[in-house]
């Protein structure tokens, strides 16, 4: 995963997935970002920490994760 600063065009972070990443969401307060793999995890990143929060498993590939509007839920589909 990696962010950048849409100003300056600069790389922010860059977060190591492993697993090939098939779609993404950024949380509206810019905390969080959730993946979605091509081998079916969902995993949570915590941006201010430069961590893994949380990881599901569903099955199939994960085509969508999208947070709600307070970032207390995530959804996936596939």
């Amino acid at each position: 995963i990696k962010v950048w600063d849409i100003e300056n065009g600069k790389q922010v972070k860059a977060l190591p997935v492993g697993d090939p990443v098939r779609s993404a969401a950024l949380s509206t307060d810019g905390n969080w970002v959730a993946i979605g793999t091509r081998t079916g995890d969902v995993k949570v990143f915590d941006l201010t920490q430069d961590g893994l929060v949380c990881q599901y498993q569903q099955e199939g590939t994960v085509n969508g994760v999208a947070f709600s509007p307070d970032g207390k839920l995530v959804a996936s589909a596939s």
